[in-house]
């Protein structure tokens, strides 16, 4: 279970944002959160990575403490096990596509396998600057779920790819969360998405998370 109760502000040019963020993630599980642009979607992401500090609070995965501003605890991004997928673009311009992906792999699965299964072995030698947008954000995906993460965190993972493309992504998700264990939290403005995948949705709204499951059906 990853359990999160922090708090945080955002200054503005108008006004101070403050933030409570309480959520928990349940294994082999997908959380979708939705919310206006600059509601604070991406910041909760780098929050619960540890790109960024909250101001007070805990977040702890499976009994193991990642922040608490009562015990002065703040561990590293690369000691919390987990992948973190940005919109903008994430390769290493000075490798290839191949490269890219064995560097991030903590997986029993090769480059190859990766780029076989997600119909992608003509870009194996390709470097990201020479990929579509789209391609890009297909080989990010792949990189991010190569390094076998017990939390893998997406902000708007999709939205440069073919719709017709989605439902092998889709289907990634759900198969490597069983297998893995694996929790998920993704961000969409794309409410259809977030109902195809995800277990539970979050409205972030006026700095808290509002529990919206009746989206789900």
């Amino acid at each position: 279970m990853l359990q999160v109760n922090i708090n945080y502000h955002i200054p503005n040019r108008y006004e101070k944002l403050d933030y409570h963020f309480e959520l928990n993630v349940a294994a082999a599980s997908t959380t979708g959160i939705y919310g206006v642009s600059g509601a604070g979607k991406s910041t909760l992401l780098r929050l619960i990575s540890g790109l960024e500090k909250p101001l007070s609070g805990n977040i702890s995965f499976d009994e193991k403490i990642w922040f608490s501003s009562e015990k002065s605890i703040d561990l590293e991004p690369q000691n919390r096990n987990l992948s973190l997928m940005f919109p903008e673009k994430q390769l290493f311009t000075n490798m290839s596509v191949s490269q890219n992906i064995d560097y991030a792999n903590h997986s029993d699965k090769n480059a190859q396998h990766w780029l076989t299964q997600f119909k992608l072995t003509h870009l194996a030698q390709r470097k990201p600057q020479h990929l579509s947008q789209g391609e890009h954000q297909r080989v990010a995906f792949i990189r991010a779920l190569a390094r076998r993460p017990q939390l893998l965190l997406l902000d708007e993972p999709f939205s440069a790819i073919n719709e017709e493309l989605k439902a092998d992504y889709y289907q990634a998700i759900e198969s490597y969360k069983k297998e893995w264990d694996m929790r998920v939290i993704m961000i969409s403005h794309n409410r259809d998405e977030l109902n195809k995948i995800s277990q539970q949705q979050y409205h972030l709204t006026n700095g808290k998370l509002i529990c919206d499951n009746k989206s789900l059906g």
